[in-house]
């Protein structure tokens, strides 16, 4: 082929079928591009006989049959009656037939503007998922352009300016509308993100792209509405777009030879296509519920997702203020409570609720009724079922208990328990203390761990080792000996390592260096 097709193009083109031709699927396409590529020049006119040699030679695709003026004949049957997008007219033309030129009528081929769109239109369809972006950088210039078409005293149908400048607010909308509906698509991705997701930078990039671009954008695309509702209906402006599209400057060959009858059947067509645009353009901007779901670019579609976002951000502006979180003063209070961690006492764990106790009386009084296993079955179905069931914990009805009569049982001397020795163990932190104190402690505040230091109970050594890490902290008030916190810990210079074991054990524990550390003052 002289035109290699990308993937994507060539899937979009295959899926069309263009031409309905189960041989050539690429056929109506590549019909197209030859007339695309020939008819600007005054060459060899295009007729049958000229395509099926141009297919044959630059267009078939690998395994392909040859095409015959017959199957093309079908192809172009439906590009010229169904899609029209290529013109038949018969004309006499010169034939080169074995060397010589022959004059002859027979039907040429041209590619209409519909079709030079259409080849383009299918590029811009494969490229939009890269070059479609959420911007709207075109919308001032469609709104100057909406007020150029809404001044009757800049209508200048004399050129086919002004008729460009109609063509121009048209392809500005379009842009702005691609570009809004990306920013649609983005903030709902955002919006989702952010239901799922507390995170501030989220909420942060939404409230941008709603302050920057969302709503700045809707509303002026708002306030442009009432005024493109009128120009749907202003006739006079119709009438002068279509004068311009058809002006003296215009490059039509009618205009050429003067053919005052086929002008001014052009010059109809033309208005009931502006008019036809314009309606569009209007319904776009309509606010009434049936143009709202008529319509494919209706500005008020993203009104429900405007309004989504400012809700979440609004909820989301909640939920921080309930979260918020004075992180100094957390880890400050988890620092004392750390401290104070040697003398503190908790409660003992509540005893949980047997399963029994969320059977309510009938229940509790059917499985009652059964004997040994079938009692036991029937209770670990039941379990089961309230495992199951986690989620709806906060349905469960409050635990019941049932008062039962205090028995009054009296006892006797040979009732009591025999009297054995008190074997309690008594804790060893105090004397730990007095060795760690007498081993490392210089004064009541300063203490230095260095050389080899041999400890008789196990936390006093631990100590000793545990400390060291506080020397890769700038702040030391998160460690603490027997409940008083560190002030200051350092690596003493030059000092060698520092051995420290247990007398009871194998095990020794070296220090890279030996350290010094003072405690808060009492």
């Amino acid at each position: 082929m002289s035109h290699q097709l990308s993937p994507q193009l060539r899937d979009l083109i295959l899926s069309m079928n263009l031409g309905h031709s189960p041989m050539h699927r690429l056929g109506g396409w590549n019909l197209l591009e030859i007339m695309s590529r020939h008819g600007s020049g005054f060459g060899e006119p295009i007729t049958i006989r000229f395509l099926v040699r141009e297919y044959n030679a630059e267009y078939l695709e690998p395994g392909e049959a040859p095409v015959s003026n017959q199957i093309l004949g079908r192809l172009l049957d439906v590009l010229i009656n169904q899609a029209r997008l290529v013109s038949e007219n018969t004309r006499k033309v010169r034939l080169n037939l074995d060397g010589k030129y022959i004059v002859k009528t027979s039907a040429v081929y041209r590619i209409t503007s519909s079709g030079i769109e259409f080849l383009n239109a299918m590029q811009r369809v494969v490229n939009a998922e890269n070059t479609v972006v959420a911007s709207t950088r075109r919308i001032d210039e469609f709104v100057d352009l909406v007020h150029l078409m809404r001044t009757q005293k800049q209508w200048h149908s004399e050129t086919v300016a002004f008729h460009d400048h109609f063509v121009k607010m048209l392809e500005a909308f379009q842009d702005v509308m691609n570009g809004m509906r990306k920013l649609d698509a983005d903030l709902r991705e955002i919006a989702t993100d952010l239901s799922f997701n507390h995170a501030s930078e989220v909420a942060h990039k939404l409230q941008l792209m709603l302050q920057k671009q969302a709503v700045p954008a809707y509303r002026k695309l708002q306030e442009e509405a009432r005024t493109i509702l009128k120009m749907s209906r202003d006739e006079a402006l119709v009438e002068a777009l279509g004068h311009s599209a058809m002006a003296e400057d215009n490059l039509d060959a009618q205009n050429a030879v003067g053919d005052a009858g086929q002008l001014l059947v052009n010059r109809r067509a033309h208005m009931h296509a502006i008019q036809r645009q314009l309606d569009t353009l209007a319904q776009s901007f309509d606010p009434t519920p049936s143009a709202i779901q008529n319509s494919f670019d209706s500005i008020y579609l993203l009104f429900e997702t405007l309004w989504a976002a400012v809700k979440l951000l609004t909820a989301e502006f909640d939920h921080v203020q309930r979260q918020t979180v004075d992180v100094k003063a957390l880890t400050k209070t988890i620092d004392e409570l750390l401290t104070r961690a040697e003398t503190l006492h908790l409660p003992a764990a509540l005893p949980s609720h047997l399963p029994m106790d969320r059977l309510n009386p009938q229940e509790l009084e059917k499985i009652e009724q059964y004997n040994g296993e079938e009692r036991t079955k029937k209770m670990s179905e039941y379990i089961s079922d309230v495992r199951e069931e986690l989620t709806d914990a906060g349905s469960f009805p409050p635990v019941q208990r049932f008062v039962k009569e205090a028995e009054v049982r009296v006892y006797t001397q040979a009732d009591n328990p025999k009297v054995v020795i008190d074997s309690l163990q008594v804790s060893d932190t105090k004397a730990a203390m007095n060795e760690f104190v007498q081993q490392v402690m210089q004064n009541e505040t300063l203490g230095v761990i260095a050389g080899e230091l041999t400890f008789q109970h196990a936390s006093a050594r631990d100590l000793a080792v545990t400390l060291f890490s506080a020397t890769q902290y700038e702040d030391a008030d998160s460690f603490a000996i027997f409940g008083r916190p560190l002030k200051q810990v350092e690596v003493l210079a030059d000092s060698q390592p520092v051995r420290i074991h247990l007398a009871s054990e194998a095990y020794v524990a070296v220090l890279p260096h030996a350290y010094r550390f003072e405690l808060e003052a009492q």
